[in-house]
C-alpha cells in the first residue's frame, strides 16, 4: 500500500481506525492511503470476519465476549492482543496441543473460548473477577502459535507457551497498565508475570477457577477425533 500520510512508527500494536483508499484496480498494482483516522470504539466483531476459524463460529462467539465486557480496559487489552500484526491469523487457524486435546486447525481458538465461556458463565462470581477470567480465559494459551506453528519465527519448546504467550502480551499489558494499573497488574499475574502487590499470601482464585475450566475442556476432548465435538461445557458447569 502506498501513501504519503506521516502514519507514527512501527508498532506491535494494531492501529483501528476509518480508512480512505484510492483502490488500484489490477491484481498486483499497490492501493493508495489517503486518509486515516483513529479510532478506538470499534466492535470486535466488526473487526474480525467469522471466516478467520476453519471452526464455524468461533470467530464470532470470542468477539461477542469480549464486546460484551464492560470495562473498557479490558476490552481495548483483549482487542489488541486478537488483533496484534504477529499472531492475528495464527491464533484462530492454530490446534491446541500436537495429539492431546483439540488437535485440529483451529483448536486453539475453540478451547480458549470453551474456557472463557465457562468463567462468563459462572454468575455467583463478581462481574470483575469474572470479566478478569473471561479474559485470561482467552489468552492463557496465547503463545501456543509459537510452540506448534512452525512458519512463525523462533519456535520454542511447548512447555514454554505460557511465558512465551507473556511476552508477546507485553505491548498490550503495557497499554493496559497505562490506562487501568491494577487491572494491568491482576492480569500480567493471572498470565503467568509478577505477582501484583497485595496484603494477603494468598494466589489469585481466579487463576484456579480458570485452571479448572481449562484442564476440564482438555480432558473433555482428548480422546475424539477431529470430526467429533466434544459436550458443551455449559452442560456440566458448577456455578460458583
Amino acid at each position: 500500500m502506498l501513501s504519503w500520510i506521516d502514519l507514527p512508527g512501527k508498532s506491535p500494536l494494531a492501529r483501528v481506525g476509518d480508512v480512505s483508499l484510492l483502490l488500484n484496480g489490477t491484481y498486483s498494482g499497490e492501493d493508495l492511503l489517503l486518509g486515516f483516522n483513529p479510532r478506538s470504539c470499534h466492535k470486535l466483531q466488526d473487526l474480525l470476519p467469522d471466516t478467520l476459524c476453519p471452526v464455524p463460529g468461533v470467530v464470532e462467539e470470542v468477539s461477542g465476549l469480549i464486546d460484551g465486557l464492560s470495562a473498557t480496559s479490558l476490552r481495548n487489552f483483549a482487542a489488541s492482543a486478537l488483533l496484534a500484526p504477529e499472531v492475528h491469523l495464527k491464533f484462530w487457524t492454530c490446534p491446541a496441543s500436537n495429539g492431546y486435546h483439540h488437535a485440529y486447525p483451529g483448536g486453539l481458538a475453540e478451547h480458549s473460548l470453551e474456557v472463557a465461556d465457562s468463567i462468563a458463565s459462572a454468575t455467583r462470581l463478581p462481574q470483575f473477577w469474572r470479566e478478569l477470567g473471561v479474559v485470561y480465559g482467552l489468552l492463557h494459551d496465547y503463545g501456543k502459535p509459537w510452540c506448534l506453528d512452525q512458519a512463525l519465527r523462533n519456535p520454542t519448546d511447548f512447555r514454554k507457551h505460557g511465558e512465551r504467550g507473556l511476552y508477546y502480551l507485553q505491548p498490550a499489558l503495557a497499554a493496559l497498565r497505562s490506562e487501568d494499573p491494577l487491572l494491568g497488574a491482576l492480569m500480567e499475574e493471572v498470565l503467568g508475570g509478577r505477582r501484583c502487590p497485595r496484603d494477603n499470601p494468598y494466589p489469585l482464585a481466579i487463576r484456579a477457577i480458570v485452571k479448572g475450566f481449562d484442564q476440564m475442556s482438555c480432558e473433555l476432548t482428548r480422546e475424539l477425533v477431529v470430526t467429533e465435538r466434544a459436550p458443551h461445557l455449559d452442560d456440566m458447569l458448577i456455578q460458583f
